[in-house]
């Protein structure tokens, strides 16, 4: 390192070019580098989606789900645990894999076992979609679609048809099925009386159409010099030809579909409803690939909304909302402005301190290229731009200038020494490379415990660790090639021959020109090979120097000079008085410090503090079984009724009510929604700070009393909490996991009744539910067999009479004009299956045996229709059944709502079915999780940089008078969250592994320094009280600069603010202990050992 700051000297060019180059790949990697608010989070999960229309939860669950999952972990290798929800209608089965797995292997393996567990599967069954998950893969924007014209139908085929094929187009997007509207079918509706009076049933106008829309090859004939090619009407060519396929031939007449059945190109029974302003719309949520930037996918959707606006009907309007790039451009400019108001800050300190501009300028130099060479390192190691990693740099700024202002005050040092301006650079770098080069370490090594890290908070922080490192790693090496550069052009030498000229007497002059060139000289060369060292010496006054006239700016510098200098006096004679009685000094001043850290008790625990945002998420469910057409009029009411709650607050609302048509969605963006009962409120509020916890309050207690029998609960709605809950809707989930789903729905409804007593806890529900509002049809086998109605006959004109024909028998009409398939279902209309009697008088034969002895019977005839409740949704948990209830604390910390789950859950376990197991999992385990790594990384940060520094000094003891100002800073600490009352979170223990380092870095210097002056004259208290002084401006520049630079952090609307108050409290009380306690500590060791040698001698 000598030898590059003689380059530096010698060379100078060759770091200013370093610095532009700098300059220029740093904002190249800015401009390339992905912006997102979290790092990539490299979870490997697979989710496996299976659909089969009309199929109830309990069959879903014991047909595919439970049979799926039975044969993944026969064959699939690398499964940590599987989590499956069995929907009406759907399957959605999500395999979490183990890290060390390759997700592309287990994905191929996924897929194969797909593929041929079809076969043990219902008939009819399509073939699952496998998609791969990743926390990191949220929403980023929704689309709007609304018409004063078209139907719903008509805007989903709009959807699907024109619109979502471009959106597809954008980068890193990711396009889940539209929401809400109707998806197209050819719907054959059948006349229950028309086909009764003409001996039908809906099993024949099914087999009809069957047999009569075929889809066949065209073939070829060569007439002449002409080659025809032969199209048939096999499959119907038109909608209108569909009413003119015969059904029955009775004589000489025929009865025609148009005699029982209305046909139309028409929307499917409504199972997903959106409502904007009262309307029903359409929405199309765009989701960002895990690698893909936030910024650039809504940017790219921002650009393609007018291409979109131009393949869609005038009448219809798309319209963005719910816009995460907001969020994120908030959060980035939010950590940014931190730092541009750090850099001043710090710059201001280190100007005040120093009382001159010039090694100002210098030091402030370092600050934008380190962080500039933290950005390329970043780049080049594929993270990317968001709040961890800025954050880092936001709390590595007050740092930065740690080396820099070392280095120029010990230049500066050497400079009044008398010393020629290069043979002080060269003695002031030399004489605290080894200090700062350990103190560097010191904050790099107590980072590295975060690297550990497991589950997301390893994935939050390795890259923020990566950024203080990289950032630091560059200020030590600029310190120490472009510091020396800049200071040997910009720094003023007061020792120069040209300041002392003798026009009288040239031959002084001569002389003193070839004495100082002479000493640089030599100097260079000891650098050059490492030898001799520093040499003490002491500066003689220029009196014709000080009878020159000064300019308002150096008058002003030694004022502040001089102002400093009396206060640096005054802390070395309360540092004397401390030595004179160091002993009670040390047990006040710990006695203090470890009595502060019961202060860690009063402060409740959250994973990361809530911010405020622009958004909001509430789910509202309706009694169970309401029809989806008044979940969605009473959802536009609720609408009405927030904004009259929050008057002016809210911008739009949209409501999503009931499973969205796409099962797929579900694996992309679960949400507590089971059924038509449920409904989805987003809410995009006016000011982008506000204070949804407030809010929440407010909506609660309001529509609570409005909508009596109806739950709403409230979900994460910003990026943050999203990512951080991977799709619970709370952050603490009580699970109860057992085979037996009756006697465990029994203890989990006691249980749930204990924990809505919990103060502070909120949106307390329990997710699955058992009473389905459901008709069990049942025939009588016997009775029907007597009259020639099979089961078959039976169940096969009951499903196409209340759910149609288009799970059992796939068919699809082609449109030629468009080129779309539609495809054909036959059915009652709903409208004409309202009460139970209708059901009953529904015709049912058979269609085998001989002609003659199909008698037409009535549903009624033959079987018997009774209410009972099924489940609504069956969830599972590596293959047995689970139940959920979620609870979100409000007004209180997660950690001690925590606890209370905890004893409650304990209090009634003597209750829990045999079989069962309860488990409590979600944001609050993983806080938990988080917590215990990095306190044990805290504890191995320090025992790392006591071996370091052991490694370094060559000794047991320095190493420990070193770290003895730790116990300070987690005082400090302490009270600063106690009295700002910030909760210990995930950011603010971050700040106490920063302070860690710091402090460190600032005993070295002191210990270090002491050790030189107690190798020259080896009185230990006056060695200590010597680096006290000589160490006070260096260590209260770099304290202050760390502590101004956290304070736009600690200050704003940010995440990491509790980083920035811990960071401030403990450095602020570290300080204290670096200057008093730990002089006083070396002076006690010391002391004695020189009186035990001096005795024993």
């Amino acid at each position: 390192m000598n030898q590059l700051v003689v380059v530096a000297l010698k060379r100078p060019y060759t770091f200013v070019v370093l610095s532009i180059l700098i300059i220029i790949l740093g904002i190249q990697s800015v401009l390339k580098a992905a912006t997102d608010i979290f790092p990539n989070i490299k979870i490997p999960i697979t989710s496996v989606v299976w659909a089969y229309d009309g199929m109830l939860p309990q069959d879903i669950e014991g047909r595919i789900t439970y049979i799926f999952e039975r044969f993944l972990t026969s064959t699939v290798e690398g499964i940590k645990y599987i989590h499956s929800h069995s929907y009406f209608g759907s399957s959605i089965v999500n395999i979490f894999l183990q890290h060390e797995v390759d997700p592309a292997q287990a994905e191929a393996d996924i897929t194969a076992i797909s593929q041929t567990v079809v076969n043990f599967l219902p008939p009819d069954i399509a073939p699952p979609m496998v998609m791969k998950l990743a926390p990191s893969s949220v929403p980023v924007a929704t689309i709007q679609v609304t018409s004063d014209t078209l139907s719903p139908a008509d805007l989903y085929n709009l959807s699907v048809m024109r619109i979502r094929p471009l959106l597809v187009t954008v980068e890193g997007a990711i396009l889940p099925h539209p929401y809400g509207g109707q998806d197209m079918t050819v719907g054959i509706a059948i006349d229950r009386d028309k086909l009764l009076a003409r001996h039908l049933t809906p099993a024949d106008v099914h087999e009809a159409v069957n047999r009569q829309n075929l889809v066949l090859p065209g073939g070829d004939m060569k007439i002449y010099s002409t080659d025809w090619v032969v199209l048939t009407n096999s499959s119907v060519l038109t909608i209108e030809d569909y009413e003119k396929i015969p059904l029955k031939r009775e004589g000489n007449n025929y009865v025609y579909l148009r005699d029982v059945a209305d046909v139309n190109l028409m929307g499917n029974v409504l199972k997903n409803a959106v409502i904007v302003d009262g309307k029903q719309s359409v929405m199309i949520v765009v989701m960002k690939s895990s690698e893909a930037s936030t910024l650039s996918v809504v940017q790219g959707v921002k650009d393609i909304i007018p291409r979109l606006e131009t393949v869609v009907p005038k009448d219809v309007h798309i319209k963005l909302v719910n816009d995460a790039s907001t969020f994120v451009k908030e959060s980035i400019n939010d950590v940014v402005h931190e730092i541009i108001i750090a850099a001043a800050l710090v710059g201001t300190i280190v100007l005040v301190l120093l009382g001159s501009w010039r090694p100002t300028v210098i030091i402030a130099a370092t600050i934008p290229l380190s962080l500039l060479t933290a950005l390329i390192a970043l780049y080049y190691t594929e993270e990317t731009i968001n709040v961890m990693t800025l954050g880092g740099l936001a709390l590595s700024v007050g740092v930065l200038v740690d080396n820099a202002t070392v280095v120029i005050e010990n230049m500066d040092t050497h400079i009044h020494m008398g010393k020629p301006l290069e043979t002080a650079i060269l003695d002031g770098t030399r004489q605290i490379l080894l200090p700062t080069f350990v103190a560097t370490l010191a904050i790099g090594i107590v980072w590295l415990p975060l690297f550990g890290l497991s589950g997301v908070s390893g994935f939050l922080f390795g890259p923020m660790a990566k950024a203080v490192i990289y950032a630091m790693l560059a200020s030590f090496f600029l310190s120490y090639t472009l510091v020396p550069t800049m200071a040997k052009y910009i720094l003023h030498d007061p020792n120069a021959p040209d300041d002392h000229l003798h026009p009288d007497r040239p031959e002084i002059d001569k002389s003193a020109q070839e004495v100082y060139e002479l000493t640089e000289r030599e100097t260079e060369e000891e650098a050059l090979h490492n030898v001799g060292g520093t040499h003490f010496a002491e500066s003689v006054p220029d009196l014709e120097q000080e009878k020159k006239p000064k300019g308002i700016f150096v008058q002003i510098g030694q004022s502040i000079d001089r102002g400093f200098n009396r206060f640096r006096d005054g802390y070395g004679s309360l540092l004397e008085k401390s030595m004179a009685r160091r002993n009670f000094t040390v047990i006040v001043m710990l006695a203090i410090a470890l009595g502060s850290w019961v202060l860690f008790a009063f402060n409740g625990r959250d994973f990361f503090p809530e911010v405020k945002t622009d958004s909001m998420q509430m789910h509202v469910r309706f009694p169970l079984g309401t029809r989806i057409e008044v979940s969605d009029r009473i959802s536009a009411l609720i609408a009405e009724d927030i904004r009259k709650l929050l008057p002016d607050k809210v911008e739009d609302i949209i409501n999503n009510c009931g499973l969205p048509v796409g099962p797929h969605n579900l694996a992309f963006i679960p949400t507590p929604t089971i059924g038509s009962q449920d409904c989805d409120v987003t809410m995009s509020l006016t000011n982008p700070k506000s204070p949804i916890w407030e809010f929440r309050e407010v909506l609660r207690k309001g529509l609570t009393k409005l909508y009596p029998g109806s739950e709403f609960t409230f979900q994460p709605s910003d990026l943050t909490g999203k990512i951080l809950n991977f799709g619970s809707p709370a952050p603490i989930d009580v699970q109860i996991n057992g085979p037996d789903q009756v006697d465990n729905f029994e203890y989990v409804r006691k249980l749930h009744g204990l924990l809505k007593n919990i103060p502070g806890a909120r949106d307390v529900v329990i997710q699955q539910t058992m009473n389905t509002p459901t008709l069990l049809v049942e025939s009588n086998r016997a009775f029907g067999l007597g009259v020639d109605i099979h089961q078959k006959d039976f169940g096969d004109n009951m499903l196409i009479a209340t759910a149609g024909s288009y799970q059992i028998d796939l068919n699809f009409w082609l449109d030629r004009a468009t080129g779309m398939a539609y495809p054909i279902n036959v059915r009652i209309p709903q409208p004409k299956l309202k009460e139970v009697n209708q059901l009953l008088a529904v015709p049912i034969q058979s269609n085998e045996g001989k002609e003659g002895r199909n008698k037409l019977q009535l549903l009624g005839n033959v079987g018997t229709v009774s209410p009972i409740g099924t489940p609504g949704v069956i969830t599972h948990a590596d293959i047995m059944p689970l139940f959920d209830i979620y609870v979100s604390p409000e007004g209180r910390d997660l950690g001690s709502t925590l606890e209370e789950v905890r004893e409650i859950v304990d209090s009634v376990k003597d209750e829990l079915p045999h079989s069962a197991a309860v488990e409590i999992e979600g944001q609050a385990i993983l806080m938990e999780s988080a917590f215990a790594e990095m306190i044990i990384g805290l504890v191995a940060s320090i025992v790392l940089i006591y071996l370091l520094i052991v490694v370094n000094f060559q000794s047991w003891l320095d190493p420990f008078i070193i770290i003895t100002a730790l116990p300070g800073a987690l005082g400090g600490i302490a009270w600063m969250l106690f009295l700002t009352h910030t909760n210990i979170s995930v950011p603010a223990l971050t700040g106490a592994i920063m302070t860690m380092g710091t402090a460190t870095a600032n005993s070295i210097l002191v210990v270090s320094y002491a050790r030189e002056r107690i190798e020259i004259h080896g009185e230990a208290i006056k060695a200590a009280l010597e680096a006290g002084v000589a160490r006070f401006r260096p260590v209260l520049m770099t304290a202050s600069a760390m502590i101004a630079g956290m304070i736009p952090m600690a200050t704003g609307n940010s995440q990491n603010a509790p980083l920035g108050r811990a960071v401030i409290g403990g450095l602020t009380l570290a300080t204290i202990f670096t200057l008093i306690f730990v002089p006083c500590v070396y002076a006690i060791i010391y002391h004695r050992r020189s009186a035990a040698t001096q005795s024993g001698e």
